[in-house]
């Protein structure tokens, strides 16, 4: 099998795309060195070809790599023009493509657009699923009309509500991880160019769900917590994840999963849900991330077994179990 591996990471934004935060370079290059490790060591995979911007270095994995020169084939890219081209040839010449993207301002739908009209393996949700979820209100608004318990949410526009006194927190709709967010009593500050939503303040632990999606199932993978800073402009930075948080009762966070993977079709291989664990209610769902997270990064050392190959699994072979393991290994 050739595996394409596609890791959106613009150093400074290559010319007509947008350049990506620090922080989101930095978890891109945590999550990519994790599934080259875990893809490694599947024997099936004859060849990886991975993209990569010039201006960046080599990815810290295979500098300390035992893998086979010739089993990894870098491709440098510096301009729009290569990027495209190199994307559109080498989906058609692979077996599987798998993206590392944010889904803001549409970057991952449009890959997932291109294995689809190719008809190649794709690892990943599907692009109608990444569209709904890169627009944070329409997937509150998908989730809370299933029941499920969410964050309330209101266009930037909306008048604002008496029945929210207190801080609120401000997101792009299309935002990916912390990009954007931040807390604001003054809203002058925003972009007008961006639209923005904005959530009431909940205080509680900010936690979030990995998992495999399989044919409408769920896979509770782990549950994990997030390290989030807040500076002294009260912007939002994630500074890492913590795998296999211990919370009870698991059957609640599988029922969670196991709503959302009918809600919204054609999520499939890994996801990731952000949401808000609060001392008297529960969890309240904030998000979902249709794609790999940071908390990939650890998530095989973490579970003792190779996550990377189960996703890839869970996609190339339809008859597809999970691997067994302890439910309490879950968190």
């Amino acid at each position: 099998m050739k595996l394409f591996i596609l890791e959106y990471i613009t150093g400074g934004g290559l010319a007509g795309h947008k350049a990506l935060p620090p922080s989101m370079l930095h978890e891109g290059d945590l999550m990519l060195a994790a599934l080259l490790s875990d893809i490694a060591a599947v024997t099936g995979i004859s060849k990886i070809i991975l993209l990569r911007d010039a201006r960046l270095p080599p990815p810290a994995f295979l500098r300390n790599s035992s893998i086979p020169d010739d089993r990894i084939h870098m491709i440098w890219i510096s301009s729009v023009a290569e990027f495209e081209t190199h994307c559109d040839r080498e989906i058609r010449r692979c077996d599987a493509f798998w993206p590392i993207a944010p889904e803001s301002t549409g970057i991952l739908e449009k890959m997932c657009r291109m294995a689809e009209m190719y008809h190649v393996p794709l690892i990943n949700s599907g692009s109608a699923a990444v569209a709904i979820c890169a627009s944070k209100s329409s997937t509150l608004q998908i989730l809370a009309a299933t029941g499920l318990p969410v964050v309330s949410c209101f266009r930037h526009a909306t008048p604002s509500t008496s029945a929210y006194p207190g801080t609120w927190v401000y997101k792009p709709d299309d935002g990916a991880g912390c990009d954007g967010v931040q807390r604001l009593a003054d809203t002058a500050s925003l972009d007008p160019a961006v639209q923005w939503i904005r959530q009431p303040w909940i205080e509680g632990r900010n936690l979030s769900i990995s998992a495999i999606i399989h044919h409408q199932r769920a896979w509770l993978l782990s549950i994990n917590q997030q390290i989030i800073e807040w500076d002294t402009c009260q912007k939002a930075s994630l500074l890492g994840c913590k795998a296999n948080t211990p919370l009870q009762p698991l059957s609640l966070y599988q029922h969670l999963m196991d709503t959302i993977a009918l809600s919204i079709p054609g999520l499939a291989a890994y996801i990731g849900v952000d949401f808000i664990l609060t001392p008297h209610h529960g969890p309240v769902l904030l998000e979902i991330n249709p794609r790999m997270t940071t908390s990939y990064a650890t998530l095989s050392a973490d579970l003792g077994w190779n996550i990377g190959e189960a996703i890839l699994a869970s996609v190339v072979q339809h008859d597809w179990v999970p691997h067994t393991y302890t439910a309490s290994s879950t968190g």
